[in-house]
């Protein structure tokens, strides 16, 4: 449980970021996303991989409900209203993160996936860095977050 919320905690403070240090590459780093590069087609829900940039670049426009949407669609309001908060929070503490993702796994409707989130204070020094597998599942042929 603490783990999830450092997780959720850690995924907030890549919005922030985000926003801070602009763009990046699209590999999964700094909440990046391919939609404002020529020749190439914007993230969908359709792949594990489209989901996660579609989550990261919504944390890095810092915008709740459609980081929320990329959650199972039963806890849409709740994963929403804790994202605000949690938004809020980041952004008063002056934190950052750095997040990556790499290693998707598919095994029929469920997917795994290795997630690293280095967290920066206000004078950009790492405090906390942090590595585990974020699960995601196939709801009406869309890949959502398991557990925002």
């Amino acid at each position: 449980m603490v783990r999830k919320h450092l997780a959720l905690l850690a995924l907030v403070m890549l919005a922030v970021f985000a926003v801070a240090c602009g763009g990046g590459n699209n590999t999964g780093n700094s909440g990046s996303s391919s939609s404002g590069s020529s020749g190439e087609s914007a993230p969908d829900m359709k792949t594990p991989e489209g989901t996660l940039k579609i989550y990261q670049q919504a944390l890095k426009d810092q915008d709740a409900a459609k980081a929320a949407s990329c959650g199972k669609k039963a806890d849409l309001e709740k994963n929403k209203t804790s994202l605000e908060k949690r938004m809020a929070k980041v952004k008063e503490a002056k934190q950052t993160l750095e997040f990556t993702f790499s290693d998707v796994k598919i095994d029929g409707d469920k997917a795994t996936c290795k997630i690293v989130f280095i967290i920066k204070g206000p004078d950009g020094k790492e405090l906390r860095k942090e590595e585990e597998e974020m699960p995601l599942v196939k709801e009406d042929g869309e890949w959502r977050i398991a557990d925002l």
